[in-house]
């Protein structure tokens, strides 16, 4: 969208506009602008973003703070403020360095210092148009402390004022379809392939981020590492970061380096400078001790009603102080026991007998707990600590088996470890939970029963969650589960398989396999159905297996059992199965086995599923060394690809370290090209050190090096060179891997192959080279590499398109620039594309032409497929676009090869903004093509009530009949009557058009040409063409503007036509099985474009027919109404005068139609009519 804002006094306050609301990818143009343009792309672009969004979507980051803040309590005023004044954050504030940590132990307020800080930049970003995106982690919280959830989160916040099209298409792709959306949102690196797409946008201004908590984020480690890798390769980048939490001072030590897959892009000097931060502890205690001064006499303030408590005031707050060690979670405990005391003895005594450390303030509670509830309050802790999601208090109670009722009072006594957040119950601090997980033995038996062992508990929530699902999940004879709505149903359902994995092994409870849940009708058929593994082959067996268990053999659901365990990697398990197994009789386990093959060939085996479950080396082990696999070597080779695909290391080298026999003579080579694609290196070293064909390929004749270039697997490809792969190996459509590498933009990996010596001019099946895949996905620093090195600016051969035209095309400026600073041609025609500024103008690219034509680029440029720059820009309305051109001369009645103006390609078209700008700089109304077709008689055929007024007010004639006879008013007619079973606005500016050109003139009486039923061609007056098709309303209207309702049609005759002689033959055509633009849009729309030109704008040259060897005098409407079986529109004919005498080419009547064709009531009715005629003629008797 192109806007011209109002020039505004600078010292005018801006505009303040609120709840405004565009949805469906709308645009809103707010304020006071002038020239406003939206074109059709800017939509579309909005709609990209919209869907992206949707899909991200967590939860609202805004509202996410708030939430937040309430809880935390209101900022005590003053505090804080200080950080403001750190050179440090002086110097990020300033984009001087682009990363900023800010590192506290536990309970320092670091969570109040990041609210804080996203309050003070908002408000400074609301003045300056800077950004802010934020996240805080929280622990206990799924939604807020997974990776993956704070990258789709940041990258939502991000998508909201995103407005540059290249990046945000490349980043649509991974989200465009259900199941690629599902598979990025599921893995951390596509998310972060996404996020580090986004910031890579030209147009973003100056981003603050500020993370919270990252330490209490899974895989805080990967990320941090990620993030710094990031700030470091793109120090000069939008991107302002500041990480907030425990122990993320590593970032400001040299000696923090990267992991190896993450150095790829970086260089030496650049990892050995460390990124500025603050400590909170030690290094600004006087800080967050006048910040905890402030604290301490503003939570005191409540303890003023006891009397003589201002007397002793003083002294309290600074033992507080001294005692607090800066640590604002000590003084917040400590306050809420002090406001439990009544008397200033009791505070005293509190204050002189406080430790002054977390772990002992915890004890001192925990030793405050009334014995009587000591029992179940270890029980809430435990369930609170252990489980994988926080419970809600009905859940919580039908945990512990207490009454829902009773819970609230029991979270009380809990108070302060817990509090109730959102009905769920969630620990007070991160620090309250950890204490209570500590790993030392407490000397004092008491507290040493409070902590948490944890495959002891585990094992207690285990226990817990197979009675709900033993007693709630069962299966039934009739296909169906029995599923109850239990308060812990859902969490047992969802994650009894952690507490089974990690219950300690001396459980046996658990894994008797003489339980409900191992025995005839179970859940874990239930189970199986849900594995990611399971196929729709194995999914009906398991079907027909719960149909038919009054036949189950105990191995069947052994088996199943074993797969289940395999899944989750739960050894205790596989452990009790393989004493089963190993207890039964030698027939047992050979029908064990079968079963167990069959599974196989339906793609279910514990092997693959133990892989899937995330490749638990020890389950691998046990499942391998103890003869539990069928053996089948397609089970082995799927379960090598699968690991090697993953990053499974550990399964890797245990399933090589099976006999070569174990795997057919290509599976080595497929899981090469697997591990190669998803970059990891150590497993591609595994596989060639083991056989592996360094340059093996598989479908589309793809190496390992091309895949790993694709994919831009840096570490990979360096390793592939390094054993020698062939640089320059060809897939099925010719492409290197430099080609692919060079097309998604991965300029270390282009850079790399180029100095082994790939070849930079090498051509694809297209010829498109490197640096044509580079220009067209706008890959500008992947261009300039190439270019440095050597690339052709201009493809070879009379088809292939040039750098410079799929640049132009996808409106890439800087790429474009480039180009023409390297000596592109700038009026090459390729094929069936027009100039760079051609293809420009299609699009709307205003600035990429703005460019091109102050470079020399010809204005008035014509192709044979693609017109002129204006009559492309008008066929697409793309308004910018052509009022650049009108602004720079054009001339605005140019024609293109088949006599059209860009009036007539925006009226066929459509587009009646295009219509009215080309109109109000006088171009001509009734110019013609060479078909002798006007604008008018184009927007008739649309039934464009718009553009019909439009070019009836500028005096079109409507009249005027083209080369082959049509004329505007029955084209208008035509089009609305087959319309007619649709309802809503467009029928009524249908049919509105024709009345328009009636009220302008259009004559009724007036013959013209159209072909009926393609069975014959008529010249006839409007009346007859809708009589022939029952149209009423259309009847009816042209009767009432005194339409002639007997005269006759002419009937035209002709021989067959010739087959023209024209070809058309760009690539695509003359090579239809493959996809000439496969993964661009130019392809999409440039093949759509040619088929929409070639059939509509009359591309195929205009084919005289052979003279007529007859044009006889035909029948009137009548006669056409009787032979269509119209029987109302006979009717009104008939009330109008209608002569039912009147023959057809054929001789036949209207009476004779209807006899010939069965239509008795039409019939009857000519033959009434006729009766009255002559009776009316003889007179009276």
């Amino acid at each position: 969208m192109s806007t011209q804002g109002l020039e505004i006094d600078e010292k005018k306050k801006m505009q303040q506009i609120h709840n405004v609301v565009v949805s469906n990818g709308g645009v809103a143009v707010l304020g006071s602008n002038r020239n406003v343009t939206i074109g059709k792309s800017d939509v579309q672009l909005n709609s990209k973003v919209n869907k992206c969004r949707e899909t991200l979507f967590v939860t609202h980051p805004d509202i996410d703070r708030e939430t937040l803040a309430s809880s935390k309590g209101q900022r005590t005023p003053g505090t804080c403020e200080w950080v403001c004044d750190n050179p440090a954050y002086q110097a990020w504030f300033a984009k001087e360095s682009p990363l900023l940590w800010i590192s506290g132990g536990p309970g320092k307020g670091k969570t109040v210092l990041s609210l804080f800080l996203t309050e003070h930049i908002k408000f400074f970003c609301e003045e300056s148009g800077n950004r802010l995106l934020h996240f805080f982690c929280r622990f206990q919280h799924e939604q807020y402390n997974s990776p993956t959830k704070l990258l789709r989160s940041l990258a939502y916040q991000l998508l909201e004022f995103s407005v540059d099209g290249p990046q945000i298409s490349e980043a649509f792709k991974y989200l465009e379809t259900t199941e690629r959306a599902q598979q990025a949102l599921a893995s951390l690196e596509c998310l972060w392939k996404i996020f580090e797409i986004l910031l890579s946008q030209p147009h973003l201004p100056t981003v603050y981020c500020i993370i919270d908590g990252i330490d209490e984020c899974h895989s805080c480690d990967i990320l941090m590492r990620k993030f710094q890798n990031l700030c470091k390769s793109r120090s000069e980048g939008p991107l302002a970061l500041a990480i907030i939490g425990r122990d993320v001072d590593v970032l400001g030590r040299s000696s923090y380096h990267l992991a190896a897959s993450s150095q790829a892009n970086v260089s030496g000097s650049q990892l050995s400078e460390p990124f500025r931060g603050i400590r909170l502890d030690p290094d600004n205690e006087e800080s967050v001790n006048s910040d905890i001064a402030k604290f301490t006499c503003s939570r005191l303030e409540p303890l003023t009603i006891i009397d003589g408590f201002n007397d002793i005031r003083m002294d309290v707050e600074k033992t507080l102080i001294k005692k607090a060690d800066g640590t604002f979670l000590w003084i917040s405990f400590v306050i809420h026991e002090l406001c439990n005391k009544r008397t200033c003895l009791q505070v005293q005594e509190i204050i002189r007998d406080l430790p002054e450390d977390l772990h002992p303030i915890f004890g001192r509670m925990l030793h405050q707990v009334d014995p009587k509830y000591r029992q179940s309050t270890i029980s809430i802790l435990t369930w609170v600590a252990m489980t994988e999601r926080p419970l809600t208090i009905a859940e919580l109670a039908s945990a512990i088996e207490s009454d829902v009722k009773d819970m609230a009072e029991r979270l009380t006594i809990c108070h302060p470890f817990l509090k109730l957040h959102d009905d769920k119950v969630l620990f007070v601090h991160q620090s309250a939970k950890e204490y209570l997980l500590r790993r030392l033995h407490d000397q004092d038996p008491l507290l040493e029963a409070f902590r948490i062992i944890p495959d002891r508990c585990h094992a207690t929530i285990a226990k817990k969650c197979l009675q709900v699902l033993e007693s709630n999940l069962t299966v039934h004879r009739g296909h169906s589960f029995g599923i109850s709505q239990a308060p812990l149903f859902d969490y047992a359902t969802n994650w009894w398989q952690i507490h089974f994995r990690h219950a300690s092994r001396d459980t046996k409870l658990l894994f008797d396999l003489n339980r409900p849940l191992y025995s005839e009708g179970s859940a874990i058929a239930y189970y199986m159905l849900a594995l990611p593994g399971v196929t729709r082959s194995f999914a009906s067996t398991v079907k027909t297996y719960i149909a038919s268990l009054e036949s189950l053999k105990d191995d069947t659901l052994s088996y199943m059992s074993l797969c289940l365990a395999s899944f989750h990697a739960i050894m205790p398990w596989l452990e009790a199965l393989l004493k089963q197994k190993n207890d039964k009789p030698r027939t047992w386990v050979i029908r064990w086995r079968i079963r167990g093959a069959r599974k196989t060939q339906a793609g279910v085996t514990p092997l693959k599923l133990a892989i899937l479950g995330g490749g638990d080396a020890q389950t691998i082990e046990f499942l391998l060394s103890n003869d539990f696999e069928p053996w089948d070597i397609g089970d082995h080779n799927e379960a090598l690809e699968i690991a090697a695909n993953t990053g499974q290391e550990a399964a890797v080298k245990l399933l090589l370290d099976l006999p070569a026999t174990a795997f057919d003579s290509e599976s080595k080579g497929r899981s090469l090209l697997a591990s190669a694609y998803s970059g990891h290196k150590t497993i591609v070293k595994l596989l060639l050190d083991n056989g592996a064909h360094i340059d093996y390929t598989s479908v589309g004749k793809m190496t390992a090096l091309a895949r790993a270039a694709r994919a831009g697997q840096i570490a990979v490809v360096q390793l592939l060179l390094d054993r020698g792969a062939d640089i320059d190996a060809r897939n099925t459509l010719h492409e290197t891997a430099l080609i692919m590498a060079a097309g998604r933009g991965h300029s270390a990996v282009v850079e790399l192959l180029l100095a082994r010596g790939a070849d930079s001019g090498a051509s694809d099946y297209y010829g498109d080279t490197a640096l044509t895949k580079a220009a067209g996905g706008g890959h500008f620093d992947t261009a300039k590499i190439l270019l440095r090195n050597g690339a052709p600016v201009d493809s070879q051969g009379a088809e292939v398109l040039t750098p410079l035209i799929k640049a132009a095309h996808s409106g890439h400026l800087d790429m474009v620039e480039l180009l023409l600073d390297c000596g592109a041609e700038k009026e090459t025609i390729r094929g069936g594309h027009g100039t760079p500024l051609i293809e420009a103008a299609a699009e709307g690219h205003v600035q990429v032409m703005d460019l091109l034509i102050s470079r020399g680029s010809d204005i008035e440029a014509q192709h044979r497929l693609n017109g002129t720059a204006l009559g492309s820009a008008a066929y697409f309305g793309e308004l910018a676009a052509m009022q650049l051109l009108i602004d720079r001369g054009v001339e605005v009645n140019m024609k293109n090869a088949v006599g059209k103006t860009a009036l007539i390609c925006a009226a066929m078209q459509k587009q009646p903004a295009a219509v009215d700008l080309l109109l109000q700089n006088k171009a001509e109304v009734d110019a013609v093509d060479e078909g002798g077709c006007t604008a008018l008689l184009e927007a008739a055929k649309n039934g464009d009530l718009d553009i019909v007024h439009a070019l009836l007010s500028k005096g079109s004639d409507p009249n005027r009949r083209s080369n082959s006879g049509s004329i505007a008013i029955i084209e208008a007619l035509m089009v609305a009557g087959a319309s007619g079973l649709e309802v809503g606005s467009q029928l009524v500016q249908r049919k509105t058009a024709a009345v328009c050109l009636l009220d302008h003139g259009a004559d009724v009486n007036l013959h013209g040409s159209f072909c009926h039923r393609g069975l014959e061609v008529l010249d006839a007056p409007p009346l007859i063409h809708v009589a022939s098709n029952g149209w009423d309303w259309a009847v009816q209207l042209l009767l009432e503007r005194v339409a002639d309702c007997n005269l006759r049609a002419v009937a035209i005759q002709s021989e067959p036509e010739p087959e023209p002689e024209f070809e058309i033959q760009p690539q695509h055509v003359s090579k239809p099985k493959q996809k000439r633009w496969k993964s661009s849009s130019l392809w999409k729309h440039r093949k759509r474009q040619v088929s929409i030109q070639i059939q509509e704008i009359g591309l195929l040259p205009t084919v005289q027919r052979e003279s007529a060897v007859n044009c006889t005098e035909a029948g009137s409407a009548i006669v056409y109404a009787s032979r269509g079986g119209h029987t109302s529109t006979i009717r009104l004919l008939l009330s109008y005068g209608a002569d039912t005498s009147i023959t057809d080419n054929k001789g036949q009547t209207a009476l004779a139609w209807a006899c010939k064709e069965g239509f008795t009531e039409i019939e009857e009715l000519v033959l009434e009519h006729e009766a009255s005629r002559a009776a009316l003629s003889k007179g009276p008797c």
